[in-house]
């Protein structure tokens, strides 16, 4: 039963995420805004935005703010921000935001407070992350947008807990709307 399920779920979203199905360059000409969101990262008490804005005909920039709550797995509260660069290199005639692209990304997390659960009392943890993403961006006639990228992360300061810095994963799997603001 639950291959099933998931075999259903992982086709529902190929039929979503089809290219073919999303815009041709002139009804895409529209969108200039998107706000999107990580549905998953609520599984873990990160709620978080991303607004991405169109720069050029190849390019756009995005910023992105984070709130950490506490109360799931026991973890700290925070705030965090970043922001990024997105060239899009499609080899379709598409018009940004939409298509492959490659982003440095510069993001930085505040803890606001320390936490603690019935074996550990966890310190509060700033930290701040650079790196790169390679990934790609549907957008659909109706606005609604997929965007899927990874790449890795250089996080700063060390981890205490080893004798060198930490190279991360840098997961981007966001789901939003897009829009022009000249309608």
């Amino acid at each position: 039963m639950k291959l099933r399920t998931f075999a259903l779920s992982a086709l529902g979203l190929l039929f979503m995420i089809n290219p073919s199905w999303s815009q041709e360059q002139e009804e895409n000409e529209a969108f200039k805004h998107l706000i999107k969101t990580n549905p998953f990262a609520t599984s873990v008490g990160l709620i978080n935005t991303t607004y991405e804005m169109r720069a050029s005909e190849k390019s756009s920039l995005l910023f992105r703010l984070d709130f950490m709550l506490g109360d799931f797995f026991d973890l700290t509260n925070g705030i965090g921000g970043g922001i990024g660069y997105r060239y899009y290199f499609t080899f379709k005639k598409r018009m940004v935001p939409e298509g492959f692209y490659i982003q440095p990304l510069v993001y930085g997390f505040l803890s606001l407070e320390e936490a603690e659960d019935d074996f550990y009392e966890y310190e509060a943890e700033d930290f701040g992350l650079v790196g790169f993403q390679l990934g790609y961006q549907w957008i659909w006639n109706s606005g609604f947008s997929v965007d899927l990228g990874i790449g890795p992360g250089y996080r700063f300061p060390e981890d205490e807990y080893s004798d060198f810095s930490t190279i991360n994963p840098v997961f981007s799997a966001m789901i939003g709307y897009a829009w022009n603001s000249e309608k």
